[in-house]
């Protein structure tokens, strides 16, 4: 063989081997992109991340020598073509199975931290015709209180009821919460207090279609149905310095079969919680 020819099957082999790699490469952003959606992060380990690069970077190159090898010795290069196009399917399938094993159950995502991802005004944002609510006093909701406004207004103009399962401000678990956060005893439900002033004027004064009722157990986490087709999901910690700073999970209903998803079983514990609930008049407290 000579030099020339010799360049010539090195060439034949590095072209298609790094088109291939680049497409690969491609396949896994795509597949990482399309599975993690806007707020998702990788809900995977650092060690399932080497160990899907390294076979992303295997197939790659199998599929890279295979394809320079037929067109080499077939001289056709649609076959080439069909090997890149199956590599980049493939990679991508393959790096998107454990994310759709979560998918499938409804886990639509996770925000590392409330702050930087669905904030509470921005998920106010999202309510275009439905939202209930679990939490301590929704104060996080009502602070941004022009934004909670036209997200109650747009509910009522969609002929649904703003729900909000709330917690008494005379509640002893809200003493007990401030003390063990070495924060003044009343703090926590004045917080609810201011919450259900701001409630009460858009109920009496603006006439919009929103209910408050009381739970009477304390409650360790965070509810927060969207439109009735996402539930976010978070927990409880009380006088901490940033409370934004608590992670989130994201839940979407299925449409084909409720039980399918955890969105179902949360839904049925916010129901449950608020039918066994007191409503509120709107006057005691504030």
């Amino acid at each position: 063989m000579s030099a020339q020819q010799g360049v010539s099957v090195a060439g034949d082999i590095a072209i298609p081997l790094i088109v291939n790699l680049a497409s690969n490469l491609i396949g896994f952003l795509i597949g990482a992109l399309w599975t993690s959606r806007r707020r998702t992060q990788n809900l995977r380990r650092r060690r399932s991340k080497i160990i899907q690069l390294l076979g992303f970077v295997v197939f790659g190159l199998a599929s890279a020598i295979s394809a320079s090898l037929i067109v080499r010795w077939n001289e056709s290069p649609w076959l080439g073509i069909v090997l890149l196009v199956a590599g980049v399917l493939v990679t991508s399938g393959g790096l998107a199975w454990p994310y759709l094993k979560f998918w499938w159950v409804g886990v639509g995502g996770v925000d590392l931290k409330m702050r930087t991802g669905l904030h509470p005004k921005k998920a106010l944002r999202s309510c275009t015709s439905g939202l209930s609510f679990l939490g301590t006093g929704a104060s996080k909701l009502t602070s941004n209180a022009d934004t909670f406004a036209q997200t109650v207004a747009a509910c009522t103009a969609s002929g649904n009821t703003v729900r909000l399962l709330l917690s008494r401000p005379d509640s002893a678990n809200l003493r007990t919460a401030a003390q063990r956060a070495n924060k003044p005893e009343e703090q926590f439900a004045d917080a609810v207090k201011g919450s259900l002033q701001v409630i009460a004027d858009l109920k009496l004064k603006r006439k919009f279609d929103i209910e408050v009722r009381f739970y009477d157990n304390a409650t360790l986490f965070r509810l927060m149905f969207i439109n009735e087709r996402v539930c976010v999901f978070s927990y409880n910690v009380y006088g901490t310095e940033d409370e934004m700073a608590v992670p989130q999970l994201f839940f979407s209903k299925d449409a084909s079969k409720e039980t399918k998803s955890f969105y179902w079983g949360f839904e049925r514990y916010f129901e449950r919680q608020w039918d066994d609930a007191i409503e509120w008049n709107y006057s005691d407290f504030i």
